[in-house]
């Protein structure tokens, strides 16, 4: 490769979404730095699936050289616990259990004068284990703004909670 092939392709790397390899950090997410101890325990009841559907893992910030990574499962995990005690409080009326499935539908995060801005989409899906007879179905949209850029991942555990209370929320409205 000739020195201007090179320098295209060291272009096109360092303005991928996630600047791979030019002098971005990752700030890895972790739910177990919000939620209470046990909380991630796997619970038999309730299968909680996270997949990407059209949002970014990593997130890449802008105006920052980082991005956060492990959101899927920070937000997988979240989501997991906030709906295990409506799945014990029915779990009589369902005896196989649910499954869950979180799609991260869109995810934007931004640093502007020192100031970090998240939001985050998503769309969960409930279903019964027996015979996968749908649920239910909820999209949840956060926004969390001004928070100082000393500690970057609040942003996104704050916009995380915010949603992990509106699931459990719609979830009371849900038929088990």
């Amino acid at each position: 490769m000739d020195h201007i092939g090179f320098m295209l392709l060291a272009f096109l790397v360092c303005t991928a979404p996630f600047g791979a390899g030019c002098g971005h950090s990752t700030i890895a997410l972790d739910a177990g730095v919000v939620l209470p101890v046990g909380a991630r325990s796997p619970d038999p009841l309730m299968d909680v699936t996270g997949t990407v559907s059209g949002g970014r893992d990593p997130l890449p910030v802008d105006g920052a050289p980082y991005a956060f990574s492990n959101l899927t499962t920070t937000m997988t995990e979240m989501m997991a616990a906030a709906v295990r005690p409506w799945g014990a409080r029915h779990a009589k009326e369902r005896r196989a259990g649910w499954q869950m499935k979180i799609d991260l539908l869109d995810a934007q995060a931004e640093l502007r004068g020192g100031l970090l801005r998240a939001e985050i989409e998503i769309r969960t899906t409930l279903r019964s284990r027996d015979g996968l007879v749908s649920l239910g179905q909820s999209q949840n949209h956060c926004k969390v703004t001004g928070v100082d850029s000393r500690d970057p991942p609040s942003a996104v555990y704050r916009c995380l909670e915010n949603l992990a209370r509106d699931l459990a929320g719609w979830l009371e409205t849900a038929h088990p």
